[in-house]
C-alpha cells in the first residue's frame, strides 16, 4: 500500500504570528536584541541557489573538515558566500551557555535529512499546486515553502517556545540558534526558527534570505520572479506584505526602511562573525552578572 497523501494546510487556518514580549529585564532585552542580530547577519551568507528547486545542495556535512570559528573570523567576503548558513549558525553558538552537547557535524547532517524529506514530500504532493493553484495564490514559491514548513512542523516537531513569550529569558543559545530544534525539544523563537527554514531552504536551492523587522525575523523567497514573505513562528504559514510589519510587532518608519535597516532581503555576505561575537560577549555577561547577583 502506498504512503497517505500530506494533507496541506488550509490557508484559511494560519494562526497569527508568536513573538515575545518585553522582558523585564535591560539586560536581557540587550542580548535578545544583539541575538537577533546575529541571526539576521547570518542571512548575509548566501549561498548559490541550485537551478534545479528539488535538488539538494552539496551535503555540508560530508567535508572532512569543517571550518572553525576561528578560520571563519579571517574569511574573505567570498569565502564566507560559500558557507553553509547553518554552519555558521552553529559555530556562532559553540561555548555559549546549553550549547555542552552541539555536535555541528551531526546536527548538519540531521538538516540534510530533512532537507531530503521535504524535497520528497514537495514532489509527492506537487499535483496539489498543479490541479488548483488558486488555492495556494497561484505562486509555486509559496506552495514550496508552505510544504517545507508543513513537514519541519509535523515530521520533526519545530514549534516556538513558548516559555519564551511572557517570560524573555534569552540566557540560553538554545533559544537562539538553530541547536534548539534540531534533535531537542526545546523549541526556537522568531531569532532562531526563520534561520533553520532558510538552511532547509537554501540546500534545496531556494532562494530564501531572512529579513528584519523591528524586533522581529522573518523569511522571504526573493527571486526566480517570485516575492514572497514567509511568517512561520506560528502554527502553519502565514504569507504578509510588506506594509504589515510596517507596524508589527513595532513600528518602523520609511526613512528607516530607505536607510536599509529594515525590510530588506540579507544578501551581502559580511557582519556575521562580527554580531556572533558580541552576542557570545552578551550572554557570558548576563550569566556573569546574575551569579554576582
Amino acid at each position: 500500500m502506498g504512503k497517505k497523501r500530506r494533507r496541506v494546510p488550509d490557508l484559511r487556518l494560519q494562526s497569527t504570528p508568536v513573538v515575545a514580549k518585553n522582558p523585564h529585564r535591560k539586560m536581557l532585552l540587550c542580548v535578545a536584541a544583539i541575538a537577533l542580530a546575529t541571526t539576521v547577519a547570518s542571512a548575509f551568507l548566501f549561498m548559490k541557489a541550485s537551478t534545479t528547486p528539488t535538488r539538494t545542495s552539496k551535503n555540508p556535512a560530508s567535508q572532512s573538515s569543517l571550518p572553525e570559528f576561528s578560520k571563519l573570523v579571517l574569511m574573505s567576503e567570498e569565502e564566507l558566500s560559500k558557507q553553509d548558513i547553518a554552519l555558521l549558525n552553529l559555530r556562532s553558538a559553540e561555548g555559549l551557555p546549553a550549547s555542552e552537547k552541539l555536535n555541528v557535524t551531526t546536527t548538519l547532517r540531521e538538516l540534510d535529512v530533512w532537507a531530503i524529506r521535504v524535497r520528497t514530500e514537495t514532489d509527492r504532493n506537487f499535483h496539489q499546486f498543479a490541479k488548483k493553484p488558486g488555492e495556494f495564490r497561484n505562486s509555486e514559491a509559496y506552495f514550496r515553502m508552505l510544504l517545507l514548513v508543513t513537514v519541519l512542523q509535523q515530521d520533526y516537531g519545530v514549534h516556538y517556545n513558548l516559555a519564551q513569550v511572557k517570560d524573555v529569558d534569552f540566557t540560553k543559545s538554545e533559544d537562539l540558534f538553530l541547536h534548539g530544534m534540531i534533535g531537542n525539544r526545546n523549541g526556537g523563537t522568531c531569532v532562531s526558527i526563520p534561520a533553520l527554514y532558510t538552511a532547509v531552504a537554501r540546500r534545496l536551492g531556494y532562494p530564501v534570505f531572512l529579513v528584519s523587522a523591528k524586533e522581529h525575523v522573518f523569511c522571504r523567497w526573493d527571486g526566480r520572479g517570485e516575492r514572497v514573505n514567509i511568517e512561520a513562528t506560528n502554527q502553519g504559514m502565514n504569507s504578509f506584505e510588506d506594509k504589515h510589519y510596517m507596524t508589527w510587532p513595532h513600528p518602523i518608519s520609511q526613512d528607516e526602511v530607505d536607510r536599509g535597516v529594515y525590510l530588506k532581503s540579507c544578501r551581502c555576505p559580511n557582519h556575521l562573525l562580527c554580531f556572533s561575537r558580541h552576542a557570545a560577549i552578551a550572554l557570558r555577561t548576563t550569566m556573569i552578572d546574575r551569579m554576582q547577583t
